[in-house]
């Protein structure tokens, strides 16, 4: 990639993300932190942006030390989900790229963890460069910064990657921006899938989101497929978009055992 091209795609990729555009999701340290679909995982990064966040990370490495019960209690995972994530996390590597300088780098997400069992807690080494990556996490998930602990209620690895786009979309400045519309490539994007078509989508991950969400969370939605044609309207109309709106509530409703 030359200068130039490098330049052009870094512009292209901050108007997107100004305009709000969800395939930001894609973070490449994202996409390998939850490498598999481990919601487990993006659970335990969402957790360690909310305690790394007003560090100062002024060395190359450093140690953190986490309290092991306020970590479950946090996450809403069990104890020994959260040990064998952490020793899925460690053989995850993360690649920098200088385009400047022209070189690679590969970090290892913790090079080093350590369990207390009498003290209650965890030691966890990490370089500043993915720590920061750690502690943006929030903010390139969707574009917004949002209460982590929220998502952290979710069972769902697709609920946990809807709930921040909801309130992105909830967050723009007009009424009649309180909504947005979503093809088929773009929803495969968003959740990692590979569906063939917006009725899959919708029975498979939409109408499975939107009850999640309804039963454990204030921000919820609602959505309508767009029916049209793909050029010259021939034969019956195709589903073509969805539109999603979020709807904020006043109470969680809850689940009818």
């Amino acid at each position: 990639m030359t200068p130039y091209e490098f330049r052009m795609k870094k512009e292209a990729e901050a108007k997107a993300f100004k305009s709000g555009n969800i395939k930001k999701i894609h973070n490449s340290f994202i996409q390998s932190a939850i490498h598999g679909s481990n919601y487990q995982a993006l659970k335990v990064i969402f957790y360690l942006s909310s305690i790394l966040e007003n560090l100062k990370m002024e060395k190359e490495h450093f140690t953190v030390v986490i309290d092991y019960e306020k970590a479950l209690e946090f996450t809403g995972i069990t104890d020994a989900e959260f040990t064998r994530t952490l020793k899925a996390m460690q053989s995850v590597s993360i690649t920098f790229v200088d385009e400047v300088e022209k070189y690679e780098e590969y970090i290892n997400l913790m090079p080093r963890i350590k369990r207390l069992y009498g003290k209650k807690q965890v030691e966890i080494d990490l370089y500043a460069k993915v720590a920061r990556l750690i502690v943006d996490v929030p903010k390139q998930i969707g574009g917004t910064i949002i209460n982590v602990k929220e998502i952290c209620k979710l069972k769902s690895k697709h609920s946990i990657r809807m709930l921040p786009i909801l309130h992105m979309i909830n967050g723009f400045n007009y009424p009649a921006e309180k909504k947005k519309t979503y093809t088929l490539g773009e929803l495969n994007d968003i959740f990692g899938v590979k569906y063939r078509n917006l009725n899959e989508m919708e029975e498979r991950i939409l109408k499975d989101i939107q009850h999640e969400l309804n039963t454990t969370s204030k921000m919820g939605f609602t959505y309508e497929i767009n029916m049209g044609y793909h050029g010259i309207a021939k034969g019956r109309p195709k589903a073509l978009s969805i539109t999603i709106t979020p709807e904020v509530k006043k109470y969680v409703q809850g689940e009818l055992m």
